[in-house]
């Protein structure tokens, strides 16, 4: 009689083994679990299909919120829970009602268990310190490790490479002195660490300290030679921050630095990819003012294509009208990519006020083929996403949360099209997510349950038209139409800005000697000269107070404590 892995044919329920001649065992295959009070933040899918989560809960009898580790099955059951770090009245902030003492961020799957990053605020010698715990292959600590100074710091994203070599990366708060004046600055960092713990080598960014510019790193990726690519922000001092693009060695030499976007936009990059062709596909998003409705934002998710010197190639951006995010993007083996985010209404201040979880499935070449919209109660997120070994897709994030972004964890294993359920796929389930793929960007390229065969129904989101003078694109009647046009503002007020249909972008010089502004209130007539903002005179700070030191910040003077005796 037969033994072994088998299929009994059902496409709601995983392979099998066979067992007296009967092919079953393998159990259902689309699951949800809903965790109260919790918030899960990143998804691996190890051996065997086992999906492991890590994120934020309080489970143990003191009060506080720790770094916390799930472990499923293929099928749903829950096969382990961790929860990790110490508790301290003194040290953990208050946070909603709740003393928060550890978080975890980011997890990545190693070849006997899995490393997970995140911040802590009981385990290192600062206020708030970046976190990397190895976890053996049932969730518990096999070791951990601080970085960080005094202030606060986390760590974002970790990728594995080489064996266990692993390499985390995120933001340290150091103090700089800037015109006589001690501020907290923000440094995007990146370190190496082997399997045991032991630190290999590090870099930390120097952003334009002078021009407010904190800096911090969301995601990571290795790529050959051990160099890594890592994505970020920078701020650039005026209410903007531009998407920070990184190359570095395998000594963590700095192999290029690039900023991209924000220009009057605040640009940040999640996440990072790397193609089989040495370019690489960057994940961010795009938040600016909405003009007609003042105080409130709007938000594009933007994937760019770079060449192996951090080129721009392409750029596409993807969501519907209002505020589209995306965190987390993975690459499918059946080809292509999924994103996943949320989709909501305006951004204010606290956050967004209603807001779903979003899906978007992208080809091999990042152009559009449907988004699948989950709705909730109140704000819901998929923090990320990732792949099963028969091209199913499990996802996690935050549902239902109140106006304090409090919620629930959610943890989803979906279809392959993103249903949630067996009914949903109907004759869809096992069909790839790349067969019905029309080319057309305006369109939602799906499967009918119903049939199994291929339909096609208007996209009403974001396309790219790749006219050059045309920043935001809309789908409209099946096609797309031009909707923000590009004003090629290269933020030199030395230059007259214009875009040509046929040319693109043009910033003309103005002649030397003209007026120009800076960008610094502390000094005036300033001119142009050759192409730059130049000269001028420094607004003078001097109160006749031997005992302060005397600055000028923002047009206004400050007149500081002078330490000295």
């Amino acid at each position: 009689m037969a033994s072994g892995p088998c299929d009994d044919g059902n496409p709601c329920t995983l392979a099998g083994g066979c067992e007296s001649g009967i092919c079953g065992g393998g159990g259902i295959r689309f699951w949800n679990k809903d965790l109260f009070g919790q918030a899960i933040n990143d998804v691996v899918v190890g051996s065997d299909d086992q999906v492991v989560v890590v994120g934020r809960a309080s489970l143990k009898k003191d009060p506080g919120v720790h770094l916390v580790v799930h472990g499923y099955s293929a099928s749903g059951q829950l096969l382990f829970t961790e929860q990790h770090g110490s508790y301290s009245k003194e040290k953990c902030p208050m946070d909603n009602g709740k003393p928060h003492c550890q978080e975890g961020t980011g997890i990545a799957a190693l070849s006997d268990g899995y490393v997970v990053v995140g911040s802590t605020y009981t385990e290192g010698n600062g206020n708030k310190d970046a976190l990397l715990m190895r976890l053996d292959a049932n969730g518990k600590k096999v070791w951990s490790k601080v970085f960080g100074n005094k202030w606060s710091d986390e760590a974002r994203d970790v990728a594995v490479f080489d064996g266990d070599t692993m390499a985390v990366c995120g933001r340290v708060i150091s103090e700089e002195k800037v015109g006589g004046v001690t501020n907290s600055v923000s440094k995007a960092f990146v370190a190496r660490v082997d399997g045991k713990g032991n630190l290999l080598g590090s870099l930390t960014d120097t952003p334009n300290i002078a021009l407010g510019g904190d800096s911090a790193f969301m995601g990571v990726k290795a790529i050959k030679s051990g160099h890594l690519l890592l994505v970020g922000t920078n701020e650039m001092g005026d209410n903007t921050q531009q998407l920070l693009l990184m190359r570095v060695d395998a000594q963590n030499k700095l192999v290029y630095r690039k900023l991209l976007g924000g220009k009057k936009s605040i640009d940040v990059g999640y996440d990072v990819q790397p193609m089989d062709n040495g370019t690489a596909l960057i994940l961010g998003v795009q938040t600016w003012s909405d003009e007609k409705a003042p105080g409130e934002l709007k938000a594009t998710i933007v994937l760019r294509t770079v060449d192996p010197k951090g080129q721009v190639l392409a750029e596409r951006r993807y969501g519907r009208d209002g505020v589209a995010l995306a965190e987390k993007m993975v690459r499918l083996s059946s080809g292509g990519f999924v994103l996943g985010g949320l989709l909501g209404g305006g951004l204010k201040s606290k956050g967004v006020d209603t807001a779903d979880a979003y899906l978007v499935r992208l080809d091999e070449k990042a152009e559009f083929l449907w988004d699948r919209v989950y709705p909730g109660k109140a704000r819901s997120v998929y923090h990320s996403v990732t792949e099963t070994s028969d091209g199913d897709l499990v996802a996690v994030g935050e549902i239902n949360a109140d106006k304090n972004l409090v919620g629930d964890g959610a943890v989803v294993r979906l279809g392959g099209w993103g249903n949630l359920s067996c009914k949903e796929s109907g004759k869809c389930a096992g069909k790839s997510s790349m067969s019905c793929k029309d080319g057309k960007e305006c369109s939602q390229d799906q499967c009918d349950p119903k049939t199994g065969a291929c339909m096609y129904t208007p996209f009403l989101g974001v396309c790219q038209d790749d006219q050059v003078c045309v920043v935001v694109s809309t789908c409209q009647q099946g096609s797309c139409q031009p909707k923000q046009a590009n004003t090629c503002d290269d933020q030199n007020t030395c230059t007259i800005d214009s875009c040509d249909v046929a040319k693109g972008c043009k910033n003309v010089l103005l002649a030397d000697k003209t007026p120009c502004d800076n960008g610094d209130a502390c000094v005036s007539q300033t001119v142009c000269s050759k192409g730059a903002c130049s000269g001028g005179v420094a607004k003078i700070c001097d109160d006749k107070n031997a005992c302060t030191v005397d600055s000028c910040k923002e047009g206004k003077c400050i007149y500081g404590l002078n330490a000295k005796d």
